[in-house]
């Protein structure tokens, strides 16, 4: 059997946290984690060391949820995907790191479908 990929969740709306945590779940992947701050993310990450952090990009804090991702990317080498309630190209832009194929990103809302397709995409893009 595959080894089970492992998701950190950093998303400020305890609700979708739980939601999209409960989806990764029963779609087979360990949640390390659901932290409500890019620094929550950032520790936590060290020692879990997840295949994919899952975030939002704004949120209030010293870190937003782009500044943790791209920390946690450039420690560890982790794939991302963004979640924005914005679909337009400035907001998506942002989210951006020169594209590469192990960055997704969804505008809220979206379908249990559209993230664990993204997920799949993103974690197995090689």
């Amino acid at each position: 059997m595959a080894e089970q990929k492992r998701i950190l969740i950093i998303e400020d709306g305890p609700f979708n946290a739980i939601d999209i945590a409960q989806s990764a779940r029963d779609a087979g992947y360990e949640v390390t984690g659901v932290v409500l701050s890019g620094e929550e993310a950032v520790e936590l990450a060290n020692p879990d060391r997840p295949d994919l952090v899952l975030t939002g990009i704004g949120f209030s804090g010293d870190m937003n949820g782009r500044d943790a991702a791209l920390e946690i990317r450039k420690l560890y080498g982790t794939s991302v995907i963004f979640v924005s309630a914005y679909g337009d190209a400035k907001h998506a832009e942002v989210a951006k790191l020169n594209a590469p194929a192990d960055v997704g990103y969804l505008v809220k809302p979206f379908k249990n479908s559209d993230l664990l397709a993204e997920i799949e995409r993103v974690l197995f893009s090689e």
